[in-house]
């Protein structure tokens, strides 16, 4: 039963061996993708952080040439002799601006001749430019009227688009302006913009125009342009939500913004994570379910080795056993034939035979308490008398008496145990004590065999067995306690196996120590809390 218990405690730390690696390796299975999405995660927004002002400002610059463009090519409308105000027609101007809106992709709006009042001399499409009476009021005429020079700004109601104004000279003064204007719908801005990114031109904190046309783009961040004209950008919002934004100055009021949406770029990466972790769970499951049908058939099979091991195992202890079983009974019976013979003394017949009886009724207990569960039945019992009992029921055996005993037992000490196990424990240590020093005598190795018992301890009643025996040889310590491992000529090994027992079973312990000159067994024992109040089952001895 010893034996197969170490075998299922080995069994259950084998398998949660095997267990713990299989989770070991599916954690860092599982770390590993994860640590590589942070890594990845991590250098996308550096990427993003990188090229996004960089991005922005050739957004900037491409709407700038445009704008200077078209700046160049109203100057060079403006200085075509067919651009007179003073000759009371416009038919050459029209022709001209009507070659200029249609056959250009920069005046998409498109292109007029204004007076110094804000009205339209001439323009191209000429219902789009009916329409308002004058545009005195607009911005942009105030600014240009102002500043005689060329301006390009919002154009205002009617159309998100920017205009470019440029003035018409003549002489020392101007006559009036040429304007062009571009829609901004139509500007091919945002046409090779990357899927996580978005794109505005922005006047004065309006969008006027926006890439996708989705109206997603984070109006919020208009307000801290200053934050967004920074290298690092402006970061807004939080996980899926996040965006970062950078800006940039066009020529005249007008900026480019540029949006990285965080989620769209990590949204690759998040998929890969996804398909790799499902790739590896889906490794794993397979691994684990070829594993387990391989431990499977391998614990099977093991566990019949085993159990032919243990078998086998067994069958030798059991012949072991029966050997020396056989042994101690063929002794016994050759002394009990030797001391009934005649011409033998019948007192020392008589005390041989019993001496030998003494001896197979001690097997015989031994053999039965080891093959025997003990149940204890506890109850307050005077150790001190139990020792002394034990030592006087031991005075009967023939080589007791050349043993001398040292008892320094102090007074009644009370423990909780029961009083056969207690008896059983005591008698065995003792026995192998004046064993150990008559054999010793009867070798030679000592003249006056001794055994000393004593008692100490305060949390535990400690019962020391002594005797000068010289020890048992080396490497015994490590199988004192095992069934059927003895060291003497005469016995089986029952003996200390059946002293552990008793004693674990009563809540204590028994130890083996070397000293000098032979061995030493101590013998734990718990006290009995309520003191000397309780009566005890065993009153000390004589």
């Amino acid at each position: 039963m010893e034996t197969s218990g170490k075998l299922s405690e080995a069994h259950r730390r084998l398998a949660r061996s095997l267990l713990r690696g299989m989770v070991a390796v599916g954690v860092l299975s599982v770390v590993g993708p994860l640590l590589s999405y942070r890594i990845d995660v991590a250098e996308t927004e550096r990427q993003l952080r990188s090229r996004g002002a960089h991005e922005a400002r050739l957004y900037a610059d491409s709407l700038s040439f445009r704008i200077l463009t078209m700046e160049s090519e109203l100057r060079r409308i403006a200085r075509m002799p067919e651009v007179d105000f003073s000759d009371n027609t416009f038919e050459p101007e029209k022709i001209l601006l009507r070659h200029a809106h249609e056959q250009s992709a920069l005046f998409t709006g498109g292109v007029a001749l204004l007076d110094l009042a804000g009205r339209v001399a001439s323009g191209v499409p000429a219902d789009f430019f009916a329409r308002p009476g004058t545009y005195s009021s607009r911005r942009w005429f105030q600014r240009a009227l102002a500043s005689r020079a060329a301006v390009v700004d919002r154009f205002g109601e009617g159309l998100d688009g920017w205009v470019v104004v440029v003035p018409i000279g003549a002489g020392r003064g101007i006559a009036g302006f040429v304007i062009g204007v571009a829609r901004a719908d139509d500007q091919p801005l945002g046409a090779n913009l990357d899927p996580a990114q978005q794109v505005a031109v922005v006047d004065h904190g309006d969008v006027l125009f926006e890439a996708p046309r989705s109206g997603a783009f984070p109006r919020v961040a208009l307000s801290r342009s200053d934050e967004a004209r920074s290298p690092d950008g402006l970061d807004i919002g939080e996980g899926k939500e996040r965006d970062l934004v950078f800006a940039a100055s066009v020529r005249g009021p007008m900026e480019v913004w540029l949006a990285n949406r965080f989620d769209a770029a990590v949204a690759p990466i998040r998929r890969r994570l996804i398909e790799q972790l499902l790739l590896l769970v889906t490794v794993q499951l397979v691994t684990w379910i070829a594993f387990a049908v391989f431990i499977r058939s391998t614990w099977l099979e093991f566990r019949k080795m085993e159990a032919r091991a243990t078998d086998q195992e067994k069958m030798a202890s059991l012949g072991v056993a029966a050997s020396l079983i056989a042994h101690e009974v063929k002794n016994t019976l050759n002394g009990i034939t030797a001391a009934t013979s005649s011409g033998v003394d019948q007192r020392l017949s008589g005390r041989v035979v019993r001496s030998q009886l003494a001896r197979l009724s001690n097997l015989a207990r031994s053999l039965l308490a080891f093959g025997r569960p003990a149940r204890p039945q506890l109850a307050p019992v005077l150790l001190d008398g139990i020792v002394r009992e034990a030592i006087e029921a031991l005075h009967l055996l023939p080589e007791s008496a050349d043993v001398a005993f040292q008892l320094s037992l102090g007074g009644p000490v009370l423990v909780d145990a029961d009083p056969s196990l207690a008896a059983t424990a005591v008698d065995n240590v003792l026995r192998n004590a004046i064993e150990a020093a008559v054999t010793a005598k009867d070798v030679g190795r000592i003249s006056e065999p001794t055994v000393r018992v004593t008692m100490q301890g305060e949390e535990m009643a400690m019962l020391v067995v002594e005797d000068n025996g010289g020890g048992p040889p080396a490497g015994f310590e490590e199988h004192a306690f095992e069934p059927f491992v003895t060291s003497k000529p005469k016995g089986v090994g029952l003996g200390l196996a059946t002293t552990r027992h008793a004693m674990e079973a009563l809540g204590g312990s028994v130890s083996f120590e070397r000293i000098e000159g032979g061995s030493r067994f101590v013998l734990a024992f718990r006290l009995h809390q309520m003191g000397l109040r309780d009566e005890p089952e065993h009153a000390a001895g004589g």
